[in-house]
């Protein structure tokens, strides 16, 4: 007599790849949300007061929860306790609720006038760090609550990964789930500009809150996916294979499992916290507009969402997790060196430290996260995720304040300098708007207007460089002087609006030296990490070596 086989939702290449695809579109969506106040800085600084450290205070505050009331190790046992799609709808309403209060706070709608405004106003935490705006305040509240829900996710969507591709695809499924989330970053680094427009900060918040409500919808689809995966094969935890509390010593003994939680925490602490700040350095270093700056940093995570999953292919295959750890650490430190030490930084170089940059962040997570199975039980798997994402939390918490607050002690006065000088250059844009009609001059005086608008252009690509800023407001000087050489043919209104930009050049004229901010400090403490996370992967090979743990093994299983 033949027994019937019957094949699971998990047997099925189909079953599997829409699993992935389910919580992949979460993660894409939560990743935007992250970063999308990174472009913003300069904003930020000019309309809401906020200074370096403080945009890094706001940063960091993402795993403020996840670190002081152990959120995150909650998490992980939650998950263990109830399950990966009950944890899955609950990390993606966290995420709605706290990107819901960010937006509040970084909106118009959060008056200075309000009350809950002033009481917010001016927190230091005791002195500890950067007095904050009442809007930083509210802004650290929010992203405080969606850092538990976006690192909930992540823990679920791991132990998600390896329920559905153990023993298959996991490190190409674990790769690329990484990819199209960082496409996220890509897509955030590209639309944030374009929806901020030099002047809007609430917009992108906005549209990266409703893109989270679409990721619940399709956590929500995951639910009934692996209720019935669960259905067909009829999975039970026998009572001896159930997690206790006490199965969290067995993973925080364990030196293997703590050189792999060191590498994450240097390497990821080198990475996330340097998004937040990479548009501005390169708009510093190359002397080119945010705008700019973001859109040639969003090409850093295409080319890991491109290598990652290949390299998550290859380590099914072929295996190499350890060496692969310590080749990704050596790139991502002799990034930061480029960033900070070179003299003559040019395009080319910046493309190439990008480059450089990416294909580290594709070895290092395309390695690290299929080997945690390799050092712990199944049962206790969501707690492992857990601890190693509490242990990097508590890195890209202070990192960030660290990176702001030397940012702002290597450079005084810049950032004061900086919110002066873009407010006249805000109303200098709109003058320029005021002279964009050539059909407002006559014959006599079009040339000149029309020279002058191309040099007010000009200048707010240049204006964060002082030498650069004074030759060029020479020259919008000298276009001024010819239009009031015919003033008996300009109407009243083009005289106000002239004497106006006029008085906004003056004012921008008495802001003396550069507003570009030197990250050379900054990229040497990123750096310092690479070198520490380097020496731990030497380590792990070897313990890897002594103990046969199998990090240099293939995951996937012969048949």
């Amino acid at each position: 007599m033949t027994e019937k086989v019957i094949r699971s939702l998990r047997d099925t290449s189909y079953g599997r790849w829409v699993a992935l695809i389910l919580v992949s579109i979460t993660m894409f969506f939560a990743y935007m949300f992250v970063d999308v106040l990174s472009p913003l800085k300069d904003l930020l600084e000019t309309k809401r007061g906020w200074s370096s450290e403080n945009f890094g205070t706001v940063g960091g505050s993402e795993f403020v929860l996840n670190v002081f009331i152990f959120f995150l190790i909650f998490a992980g046992i939650i998950l263990d306790k109830i399950g990966i799609r009950k944890t899955a709808l609950l990390a993606g309403f966290l995420m709605l609720v706290g990107a819901g209060i960010k937006f509040y706070g970084v909106s118009d709608y959060f008056s200075p006038e309000s009350g809950l405004y002033q009481a917010l106003n001016g927190f230091s935490l005791f002195g500890l760090i950067d007095p904050l705006p009442g809007s930083a305040v509210m802004a650290c509240i929010g992203f405080a609550i969606f850092g538990c829900g976006v690192e909930m996710a992540g823990i679920t969507v791991s132990k998600a990964l390896v329920k559905w591709f153990r023993g298959k695809e996991l490190a190409l499924a674990m790769g690329l789930e990484m990819a199209i989330a960082r496409l996220g970053v890509f897509a955030v680094f590209r639309l944030t500009p374009i929806l901020a427009d030099g002047q809007y900060i609430s917009k992108p918040v906005a549209v990266c809150t409703l893109f989270l409500l679409i990721g619940f919808l399709s956590f929500l689809c995951y639910f009934f996916l692996d209720r019935k995966l669960d259905q067909q094969e009829q999975i039970e935890v026998a009572p001896e294979d159930e997690f206790k509390v006490r199965d969290l010593k067995a993973i925080l003994t364990s030196r293997t499992f703590l050189i792999v939680a060191g590498l994450c925490v240097l390497y990821y602490s080198a990475i996330f916290p340097f998004q937040r700040f990479a548009a501005d350095m390169l708009s510093s270093r190359l002397e080119i507009s945010m705008r700019d700056a973001s859109n040639l940093f969003s090409y850093f995570p295409i080319g890991a969402m491109v290598l990652t999953p290949l390299l998550g292919f290859f380590l099914d295959t072929r295996g190499k997790g350890a060496t692969m750890l310590i080749i990704g650490a050596l790139l991502m430190m002799s990034c930061h060196l480029i960033f900070a030490l070179t003299p003559n930084f040019t395009y080319p170089i910046a493309i190439c430290a990008i480059v450089i940059l990416g294909i580290s962040f594709s070895l290092v997570p395309a390695a690290l996260w299929p080997s945690v199975p390799k050092l712990v039980d199944d049962k206790v798997l969501g707690s492992s995720y857990a601890v190693i994402f509490w242990i990097q939390n508590i890195g890209l918490l202070c990192v960030p304040i660290i990176i702001g607050g030397a940012l702002d002690r290597a450079n005084p006065g810049i950032g004061k300098n900086l919110s002066e000088i873009r407010i006249e250059m805000d109303a200098i844009s709109s003058f320029q708007q005021e002279l964009v009609d050539p059909d407002t001059y006559n014959v006599t005086t079009k040339d000149f207007g029309n020279t002058l608008r191309q040099d007010l252009s000009d200048l707010q690509l240049v204006y964060r460089n002082y030498e650069k800023r004074a030759d060029r407001i020479a020259k919008i000087r000298g276009d001024i002087d010819q239009i009031l050489a015919n003033n008996d043919e300009l109407t009243e209104q083009q005289m106000e609006t002239i004497a106006n930009l006029q008085a906004s050049i003056n004012r921008v004229e008495e802001i003396k030296g550069d507003t570009l901010y030197n990250y050379r400090n900054p990229m040497l403490i990123f750096a310092s990490f690479g070198v520490i996370a380097f020496i731990l992967g030497i380590w792990l090979k070897i313990e890897d070596r002594r103990r046969g743990l199998g990090l240099e093994l293939p995951n996937r299983k012969k048949k």
